[in-house]
């Protein structure tokens, strides 16, 4: 019976976190909760790599409208922080950049007062080519990059393994019982 009642403990405060931690408020600068979800989105490059002084175009959608705000691009150790305008903000490759492979992640910080929600994007591994050089490129228009600001899936998956772990515990308990 004590195995029970454990299990059933570990299922309903379990749940009862996930439920907690699905659900964050982002608190913006005026003090209230910001309500838009937003998608943090680049073009994904076409051919083998991008190349210095090539543009790459991200964008900010949400269902909620067209959010705006600052967005901060990082390729490497170039950084650039733009403003929005009509969801997008063009990042230009520093011809400073050497060649070779880097990461790239964008985050959007919305303006003060707007009901838009932060969001981050990034991904691994982009090789960046000399001006001129390789097939890469393209206008990076195509694609995306996938959204990270929302609730991150590990946690999710550890908190269902969880919660399937009690639920075993309950059912085995039964069985003694």
């Amino acid at each position: 019976m004590a195995l029970q009642s454990f299990g059933r403990l570990v299922v309903l405060t379990l749940s009862a976190v996930l439920l907690s931690l699905s659900f964050p408020a982002a608190a913006s600068a005026a003090g209230y909760a910001a309500a838009a979800e937003t998608r943090c989105d680049a073009g994904v490059v076409r051919g083998d790599a991008i190349r210095q002084g090539e543009n790459i175009r991200v964008n900010v959608r949400s269902d909620a409208g067209t959010p705006e705000g600052t967005v901060t691009v990082r390729l490497g150790d170039a950084t650039e922080s733009m403003a929005l305008q009509n969801g997008s903000a063009s990042f230009t490759v520093p011809s400073s950049l050497a060649p070779g492979r880097y990461d790239f992640t964008m985050s959007f910080q919305p303006a003060d007062g707007s009901d838009f929600k932060s969001c981050r994007s990034a991904v691994g591994g982009i090789s960046v080519a000399a001006a001129g050089a390789g097939a890469g490129g393209g206008d990076n228009a195509a694609g995306s990059l996938g959204n990270t600001g929302g609730f991150p899936l590990p946690l999710l998956l550890a908190g269902l393994l969880a919660i399937a772990s009690g639920a075993a515990l309950m059912v085995r308990a039964r069985r003694r019982a």
